[in-house]
């Protein structure tokens, strides 16, 4: 039997991806008065709630250690079950942004699936693709279906919550930053992150080739594996169960192979998405070397405890 034919096209991060992402938004958003756009704003009002709340707890252990530090026992009980109901909206602004997420995700699916179909199935698109050239469309099932379930779920769940507040964040801590630690503390941040994008973009780019290949791996398997369960007839007829066996071996082991190669990459991008992320917490600390020891502002021990603590 024919095997499905395979198209060679890379895929790598940058420029060419967030092209492609922009022009998917007229799609996810066909119309002003849309739910998607709804769960979007939501989704946004809930993000920053939860910043500012987060904020604001993050102020509540530095408080802690003062009145513990001055063994001021009102103070001490008001931080407690301030904190306490600070922990309960935090809680429940997380699941809320989990919740509206989800509903935006199901909401950019319905509207990704019945726009592509449309076409898909306008002036025999779909006869063309399957049956006399694919036009660089590997497995246009798996693209309806998988792949766009996967993109919606990762964009509407993961990126898009930490895009749509990823400014704002920058903004306030740039603010917090210049006032704690001065135009220094800032440019050592702003250099960190620009040195860790820089790295990211290095090793995100050959896991994005990989991850591409993966999944038209992952196609071709089961491409093949439906292939042998519409055509079982036909094979029983020509005793043809040892050439099958051997070419689904063939697209089983061309995709464990992808799959290894893809794990060799992930290991440094893990490595050092994963120092990235801790080292930061101790360059914090770092930073607050410029206003104690260089400008002496918290000369004071408890004011002290209290900064060093948030």
């Amino acid at each position: 039997m024919d095997e499905k034919p395979t198209y060679k096209k890379e895929y790598t991060f940058g420029w060419d991806f967030f092209k492609s992402l922009f022009k998917l938004i007229p799609l996810f958003y066909p119309k002003w008065m849309e739910l998607s756009l709804l769960f979007t704003i939501i989704t946004l009002i809930c993000l920053i709630l939860s910043e500012v709340v987060g904020y604001y707890i993050g102020l509540i252990p530095g408080k802690m250690y003062g009145s513990l530090y001055d063994k001021n026992e009102p103070r001490f009980w008001h931080l407690f079950w301030t904190g306490t109901l600070m922990y309960i909206a935090k809680c429940l602004l997380l699941a809320l942004i989990s919740f509206f997420s989800w509903l935006l995700y199901l909401s950019w699916r319905k509207n990704l699936v019945e726009a592509l179909q449309k076409g898909y199935f306008s002036n025999k698109a779909y006869y063309r693709l399957n049956c006399v050239d694919s036009q660089g469309i590997d497995n246009a099932d798996q693209r309806l279906t998988q792949d766009i379930e996967r993109m919606c779920n990762q964009l509407a769940t993961t990126v898009l919550p930490a895009g749509l507040i990823g400014p704002f964040v920058v903004v306030y801590y740039t603010v917090k930053t210049w006032k704690t630690a001065g135009p220094f503390g800032v440019g050592v941040i702003y250099l960190y992150f620009i040195v860790g994008t820089i790295m990211n973009k290095f090793l995100v780019s050959p896991l994005s080739k990989w991850s591409a290949r993966v999944e038209l791996n992952e196609g071709n398997f089961r491409y093949k594996q439906v292939t042998i369960r519409d055509n079982s007839e036909a094979i029983a007829f020509y005793r043809a169960e040892e050439f099958e066996d051997t070419m689904s071996k063939k697209t089983l082991y061309q995709l464990l192979n992808c799959q290894l190669r893809l794990m060799f990459w992930r290991f440094p991008s893990a490595f050092w998405m994963q120092f990235f992320d801790y080292y930061g917490g101790l360059l914090s600390y770092a930073i607050q070397y410029i206003p104690i020891f260089l400008m002496h502002s918290y000369d004071d021990s408890t004011d002290l405890v209290t900064i060093i603590a948030n």
